[in-house]
């Protein structure tokens, strides 16, 4: 799992800095984790989560926290394959032509001119997955169809999927899902996972001039997420 967070907090009831409480919130919501998740079929639970963070310093006035699911796996390069990931969850697409709904992590892969591009992410279309590069703003397709999207069942079946490097220089791709409903619930032995390294907390401070920080926790705390080729994938982990 993936936890994006802004606290507002007021800077003028606390000795603490921004970065001190941020690493606060971050421990308490990979606490809430250690405590809640990491066994068979535990479900993750939004509201109880977000009131422990706004009671977690005096300060704190309120939180906006997103909540995704990230699954990884292991692409065979330059190799055109099929991978199903399984999410469990209903994937948010609140209209049609909306392409937030899935990203990744960057690769390179060859364009319809037999061209390599790199830096390439992967987006939904309407039920059509297709990887993308961008170039400023805009969005250039540099392959229309590698996949589909079940967004009821929470379903990412790509197919003729063919990476040439990973962007990283790892073995592992990401998948992120945006997801219909806050609260998660994992099946078929899957096990919800928040780590460290995946916990993002945005301070804004609402006394005077409203600055905002961002901090990005690095601890790295554990596996974040299984994946599988070819399969949905059981005892896997998010």
């Amino acid at each position: 799992m993936t936890f994006n967070s802004t606290v507002k907090y007021d800077s003028s009831k606390t000795s603490n800095t921004a970065d001190s409480i941020s690493d606060l919130v971050s421990n308490t919501v990979y606490n809430f984790g250690v405590d809640n998740l990491k066994g068979f079929a535990n479900e993750f639970r939004y509201s109880p989560l977000i009131k422990k963070i706004d009671e977690s310093e005096v300060s704190i006035e309120s939180s906006l926290s997103t909540v995704k699911l990230r699954r990884v796996f292991v692409p065979s390069l330059n190799v055109s394959s099929s991978y199903t990931l399984t999410y469990s969850n209903e994937i948010f697409h609140p209209y049609n032509d909306y392409i937030d709904s899935i990203t990744s992590t960057e690769f390179s892969h060859y364009d319809t001119d037999d061209t390599l591009q790199t830096s390439c992410n992967i987006q939904d279309s309407n039920g059509v997955l297709q990887v993308y590069r961008s170039v400023g703003s805009t969005r250039i397709i540099v392959a229309n169809n590698v996949g589909t999207v079940t967004y009821g069942s929470g379903l990412v079946a790509l197919s003729g999927f063919k990476p040439v490097a990973i962007g990283d220089g790892t073995a592992n791709l990401s998948v992120t899902v945006a997801l219909a409903s806050s609260d998660v619930t994992p099946v078929r032995e899957q096990i919800l996972l928040i780590t460290n390294n995946n916990i993002t907390v945005s301070m804004v401070d609402t006394y005077g001039t409203g600055t905002s920080t961002t901090k990005t926790s690095s601890t790295v705390s554990g596996s974040t997420a299984g994946g599988t080729s070819g399969s949905g994938g059981s005892g896997s982990s998010y």
